[in-house]
């Protein structure tokens, strides 16, 4: 039984936008989008995503700690 999960997938501008309201580039939010896309919109664990803009914080922060420039860019903290 397939579930279809097309109400709950957000679109690629909104993804923009959530991620330039943080600080981040367009490409940090393609990345995003399409990191997710490929997995269909499930976590890790095969868990569909239930909330994209929590795990679009946790990838940004997760990209932070890799990136260190985009701590000075970024609003993260700001919400």
């Amino acid at each position: 039984m397939t579930e279809n999960r097309t109400g709950d997938i957000p679109k690629l501008l909104e993804i923009k936008i959530f991620f330039d309201q943080k600080g981040f580039e367009t490409h940090d939010a393609i990345a995003f989008f399409d990191e997710y896309s490929e997995r269909n919109w499930k976590g890790r664990r095969g868990v569909w995503v239930k909330n994209w803009r929590a795990k679009a914080l946790d990838w940004m922060w997760q990209r932070q700690r890799t990136r260190p420039y985009l701590r000075s860019k970024s609003k993260l903290m700001i919400l």
